[in-house]
């Protein structure tokens, strides 16, 4: 796994990020693998602080670096969770065609999958009253 990719899954963990904010926050480094390196992520704190509130800047910065970001790669292989990445050479060539590709796929069993016909059903993590009503 490469760095860029290991940035990306660390990113990706932030649940209280919105897709914008975590494609703001890329936008701010050279790579992604920048994030993860406290000067650079300091160098860019008045524009990262402007994007998030002050408990999400201090949540992301007590998790800051390669060792938290091994962490959430443990983590997910542990529980036998494969990913690909926007930066994975394996990439799904259907994802990259799309508005807002995401920035991690995760899969489990055969991701030979990716390359037929598919549907697919896409809901939000937190059910809204109306969702819960229906």
């Amino acid at each position: 796994m490469t760095d860029n990719e290991l940035a990306i899954l660390w990113l990706d963990d932030f649940d209280f990020m919105s897709y914008k904010k975590k494609e703001k926050m890329l936008e701010l480094f050279l790579t992604p693998a920048d994030l993860l390196y406290k000067d650079n992520f300091f160098d860019k704190s008045s524009q990262i602080k402007q994007l998030l509130s002050s408990e999400e800047y201090d949540i992301m910065l007590s998790r800051l670096g390669r060792y938290y970001a091994e962490k959430v790669y443990d983590n997910i292989t542990n529980l036998g969770i494969s990913f690909t990445t926007i930066y994975s050479n394996d990439y799904p060539e259907c994802f990259k065609n799309i508005d807002s590709p995401p920035f991690v796929v995760y899969y489990k069993g055969d991701k030979k999958l990716f390359d037929s016909n598919a549907i697919a059903v896409v809901g939000s993590r937190h059910i809204t009253s109306y969702g819960k009503m229906i």
